[in-house]
């Protein structure tokens, strides 16, 4: 009998905005690859989005290097906005 399905290990990092520099929250925003649409409006990040911030360069060095171990670490980043 033959299998349709597979199984696959995806590399999840859970981050909440206070552990991203601002200029790197912002530089994120608008470029969310999928946006939960419940109240909580959690986002996920595909690694790639980091690469392309890096490539535009607008942004420092301290924020670039966060983004590269953001795009180095993981395939996604699940984003968690902390309000208050």
């Amino acid at each position: 009998m033959a299998t349709n399905y597979i199984f696959d290990t995806l590399k999840i990092v859970h981050i909440t905005s206070d552990s991203l520099l601002h200029e790197v929250e912002m530089a994120m925003k608008g470029r969310e690859s999928f946006r939960d649409t419940t109240d909580m409006d959690e986002k996920l990040y595909t690694a790639d989005v980091f690469e392309t911030i890096m490539s535009e360069g607008k942004v420092s060095d301290k924020a670039m290097s966060q983004l590269q171990d953001l795009a180095d670490q993981t395939e996604y980043v699940h984003y968690i906005q902390i309000i208050g």
